[in-house]
């Protein structure tokens, strides 16, 4: 399983607006989104987003 960005939004995906942020997926991948903390670290060691899932161990 890998995350990717996408410019279009297919018909089966499923649109989720929290915090004035738009998250897009698809359903096939439901079971690892819910309980997923994204999260953003604007270090200078690691920047960039995190994704913590309680439901996949690749994340």
């Amino acid at each position: 399983m890998q995350l990717a960005l996408d410019e279009l939004k297919n018909n089966d995906d499923i649109l989720v607006k929290i915090e004035g942020m738009s998250i897009v997926y698809n359903l096939d991948l439901e079971t690892y989104v819910n309980g997923s903390v994204i999260d953003y670290s604007n270090n200078w060691f690691s920047p960039g987003f995190t994704i913590s899932s309680p439901n996949s161990s690749s994340c």
